[in-house]
């Protein structure tokens, strides 16, 4: 089973948190994951969607947890 690990210092500002702030959210489950698997040409590619009351992100990673994008 692959396991994506993010870095938070990556993914908070997206969200308007602070790192620490989003770890602290993340480990009480109030912030909201998706993951998608890339298919066809994005294979090994992975869609992270990040929720956060009305804040939403998405980060493209590989499998080695590598921010390739965001938005």
């Amino acid at each position: 089973m692959l396991e994506l690990t993010l870095d938070a210092a990556a993914a908070a500002p997206r969200l308007g948190l602070s790192p620490e702030r989003f770890i602290a959210l993340w480990r009480r489950g109030l912030i909201q994951q998706q993951v998608e698997q890339g298919v066809g040409e994005d294979v090994g590619r992975f869609r992270v969607t990040l929720r956060y009351l009305g804040a939403r992100t998405e980060l493209i990673v590989d499998s080695e947890s590598k921010l390739l994008a965001g938005r």
